[in-house]
């Protein structure tokens, strides 16, 4: 209730393993094993972690159709 945030314990080890994870790329970056891409054009990224429901099919659309 309130401002609170709700900690579903069991879930905490996934945490950690996905805290693992981008600790690793991000090493495997700064040690050059990994490599970033560019382009000559700008590139926008829509969209994040959740899949579905948030609105990026009609953000990405209006984007499109923006002059």
């Amino acid at each position: 209730e309130g401002d609170h945030v709700k900690i579903y314990y069991p879930l905490i080890p996934f945490s950690w393993l996905y805290g693992f994870g981008v600790t690793v790329r991000n090493i495997m970056f700064e040690c050059g094993l990994l490599h970033s891409e560019s382009f000559d054009v700008p590139v926008i990224s829509i969209g994040n972690i959740t899949v579905g429901g948030t609105g990026k099919t009609p953000h990405t659309e209006y984007l499109i159709n923006y002059s």
